[in-house]
């Protein structure tokens, strides 16, 4: 079964990401809704975003997570926004398996500086 943040596109599967830049370490965390109920899974990035970094680091850091070459994740939506789509060349189930079984982290994660 798949989760409510992953969606089947014709090319894998569609992730809806809530990302947050400039934390302590790269990790996953809960699940969120925005303001019209659709569902993102929350990603800690370490980069800042500036000039797309935020962007790279989390194709970068997807890919490693998922298993995959980084030219198999794609943001599709968002490129300027917390809010992502991203493609993943994978199929849904393996998709959500992997990023299911993923020790998720707490807001901690941010350095208090």
């Amino acid at each position: 079964m798949t989760q409510a943040f992953i969606k089947v596109h014709p090319k894998g599967s569609l992730v809806f990401i809530h990302l947050t830049p400039g934390a302590k370490r790269c990790a996953l965390g809960e699940t969120t809704q925005d303001a019209q109920g659709r569902e993102y899974l929350k990603v800690y990035i370490t980069a800042r975003p500036v000039e797309g970094e935020a962007n790279k680091m989390l194709r970068e850091w997807l890919a490693d997570t998922l298993g995959i070459a980084k030219s198999r994740v794609e943001i599709v939506q968002g490129l300027q926004s917390r809010h992502k789509q991203v493609l993943v060349h994978l199929p849904p189930a393996v998709c959500s398996q992997t990023l299911v079984a993923l020790p998720h982290q707490q807001p901690d994660l941010f350095a208090t500086t």
